[in-house]
């Protein structure tokens, strides 16, 4: 954990307003783990405050560049929930508890490659996608329902870059298509996957829904323009 936390840290700049604790390894132990403080509110707390929209798309910007900066440098952080961001009076976001990312090895990396490839350049890549990521063979007879499975996950995963400008992270219908999604997948037992979709499912479900509660209005196009590698990196 004081590990992924000090690799984390490196990843932001202080023009990022996005701040993650410095470990301490000298007061840290099998443990217990020592780290800066820091002061701020949680979700709740900062939702009681009733801040401006404008407030609430900048801190939704930065959650969303939080995740997208941590996932590109193959880290993924597989905990967004409330407990673990702090609002900072200052605008900052404060990230904490790194006991649950994934490193990628160059299993995952490709994998993530390929899954990035189907979604922002030819989503006729799918079947393939799914044969690798799910260990479902050609002629296995539940190959075509995966195949919608992906097909149906890819649509709401992409739905936020499809349009131009802001998207509304507090649309309702949004949020209930990807749970609805997750329901379908549950009920019919299209639970094949490489471990890494256990965290990335986790992780892209757990940081949605906090922009839904945040009713967070977030530029997706303008922060993968940003942070979204070129081609081959």
């Amino acid at each position: 954990e004081a590990e992924s936390q000090r690799l984390a840290r490196e990843l932001f700049r202080p023009e990022d307003g996005i701040v993650v604790p410095r470990v301490y390894p000298e007061y840290s132990g099998k443990r217990v783990l020592t780290t800066d403080y820091l002061q701020g509110l949680h979700l709740q707390d900062y939702l009681a405050t009733n801040p401006t929209q404008a407030s609430r798309n900048a801190f939704g910007t930065k959650i969303y560049i939080a995740w997208m900066r941590m996932y590109y440098a193959f880290m993924p952080y597989g905990d967004p929930h409330p407990g673990n961001y702090l609002f900072l009076s200052d605008g900052r976001l404060g990230l904490i508890d790194f006991g649950c990312v994934q490193h990628y090895g160059p299993e995952e990396r490709e994998l993530a490659r390929m899954a990035e490839k189907m979604a922002y350049e030819d989503p006729s890549l799918a079947r393939e996608v799914v044969q690798r990521v799910c260990g479902v063979t050609g002629n296995d007879p539940e190959l075509e329902g995966y195949v919608r499975m992906m097909e149906e996950s890819l649509d709401w995963m992409m739905e936020p870059v499809r349009q131009p400008g802001a998207f509304d992270f507090g649309d309702e219908a949004h949020f209930q298509r990807g749970v609805d999604w997750l329901s379908r997948v549950l009920r019919k037992r299209h639970i094949r996957a490489h471990p890494m979709y256990v965290y990335w499912n986790r992780s892209v479900f757990g940081w949605k829904a906090l922009l839904y509660r945040l009713r967070a209005q977030v530029d997706v196009h303008a922060v993968l323009r940003q942070e979204r590698p070129g081609p081959g990196n």
